[in-house]
């Protein structure tokens, strides 16, 4: 008997039903019973990539079926294996209850976590003090230093590679675009460690206390450490309260422009992340100008786009 009944057959489909509680009930509720485990209704939780609801006091991610166009087996096993190895190091993360595939009208990978009662700093972000902040980005880096260490391979992905092949710098100009190839064809990364890729406001959790929990490790990745900070252009907005919190006494823009520009450009989001929060396409017609405008806002202690 069929759980699920919506038809994928490309991202699209996949798109128009992740989120729907009505067709992943059923699925759920029996993912809930192979288990054991109590079930509950569903409720959405921050929307992403995977279907993700809470259920009762846990959350139930379900991964894209390849159906969709995503290689989500990839997907599942580097967000359990960052969970896991993460959970060994003391980090403050979920914990994983249990995982698996269940077969129905598609295959999906799912994972049961721990549910952590804590709100997004994406919607806490406005309230927060310049105190809160600078204790946010200090925390981060406590878990940054223990976590973004060498470690055994586990998935196929190369940010070198990425980056040479990755269809998305193409919304930047050609001579912008000719410039990065020429800077990643000689780039060595030398030292290369596990780095989590996607510490965005989304996936960092603030409980009452404004303790910091990280989730969603499915875009971890072993690259130069430098690669982690292209995110924080995201979580942070360049916000000096937070960068000082993050980088303690190195927080001067001379230092760390290099680090930045070499993550943006290495990193999978590295285009969106430029237009999102740095300018437009046609700001950007050399890799010079992009370094000069990192620093600009690095110095300036915050994003200033569009008028905001």
């Amino acid at each position: 008997m069929r759980r699920f009944n919506a038809e994928i057959n490309h991202w699209a489909d996949w798109g128009r039903v992740f989120q729907s509680v009505s067709q992943f009930t059923p699925l759920i509720r029996q993912i809930y019973q192979n288990e054991n485990l109590p079930f509950t209704k569903l409720e959405n939780l921050q929307p992403g990539t995977n279907a993700v609801f809470k259920v009762g006091y846990s959350v139930c991610k379900v991964f894209a079926p390849p159906e969709s166009g995503l290689d989500s087996l990839a997907d599942f096993h580097t967000e359990w294996f960052g969970l896991t190895r993460a959970h060994a190091l003391g980090l403050p993360v979920p914990k994983v209850i249990a995982r698996g595939r269940i077969r129905d009208r598609y295959d999906f990978m799912y994972l049961i976590l721990e549910l952590i009662e804590a709100k997004s700093y994406a919607s806490l972000s406005r309230s927060l003090s310049d105190a809160d902040k600078t204790s946010i980005g200090w925390q981060l880096r406590q878990i940054a230093d223990r976590m973004d260490t060498p470690c055994e391979p586990f998935n196929q992905w190369d940010p070198l590679v990425d980056g040479l092949e990755n269809p998305c710098w193409q919304q930047l100009p050609d001579s912008f675009n000719r410039e990065r190839l020429a800077y990643l064809s000689h780039l060595q990364c030398k030292q290369r460690v596990y780095v989590h890729g996607d510490i965005n406001p989304d996936n960092v959790l603030l409980d009452q206390a404004l303790q910091v929990y990280l989730i969603d490790f499915a875009d971890a990745i072993l690259a130069p450490p430098e690669y982690e900070l292209a995110a924080l252009c995201d979580l942070f907005d360049y916000d000096a309260a937070a960068m000082s919190g993050y980088f303690g006494s190195d927080y001067r823009p001379e230092v760390i422009t290099e680090h930045f520009f070499q993550a943006v450009l290495l990193h999978h989001f590295g285009a969106n992340i430029i237009l999102n929060k740095l300018g437009t396409a046609d700001d950007f017609t050399s890799l010079n100008k992009l370094k000069n405008r990192i620093f600009e806002v690095l110095q300036e202690g915050k994003v200033h786009l569009n008028g905001s």
